[in-house]
């Protein structure tokens, strides 16, 4: 059988198991340092957290919030990785930026449609209850 193509880059000696965490933990480390966006979204779920914890939020909530906690910066990384690479192959290929505009367009498209579902989902779990507590403060 004929070998593909792109074989050689899919059998390649593995690092340890252990070792790949802590690539990835080196990948996100370097990225909450360095991304300013990364940075807004954590310090975003920080201060959602707390304010959850206070309004005593439901198993349910909390794994609404938890799936969005997640997958907006997941995406930001991946966006972060995208912008690296086409940076790297601007350079490299000597292109201009028009070159690597659209990957760069719908990566940062993704991280902008997660982070609004996000928000309407902080909107649709935290504002009855605000409203709710507001109500209560003025009635005493």
């Amino acid at each position: 059988m004929a070998k593909l193509k792109h074989e050689k880059y899919i059998n390649r000696h593995k690092p340890p198991f252990r070792q790949s965490f802590g690539h990835a933990w080196d990948g996100i480390c370097w990225t909450v340092l360095h991304e300013r966006n990364l940075q807004i979204h954590l310090l975003a779920t920080i201060v959602v957290t707390m304010a959850g914890l206070i309004l005593r939020l439901t198993a349910g909530e909390w794994l609404a919030l938890l799936i969005f906690f997640t997958l907006v910066p997941t995406i930001e990384l991946i966006n972060t990785a995208i912008e690296i690479m086409c940076n790297i192959m601007r350079d490299e290929l000597h292109l201009d930026y028009a070159a690597t505009k659209l990957p760069r367009d719908m990566l940062a498209g993704a991280v902008l449609y997660s982070t609004i579902g996000a928000v309407i989902a902080g909107l649709v779990i935290f504002l009855p209850k605000i409203c709710t507590l507001l109500i209560h403060l003025t009635v005493i």
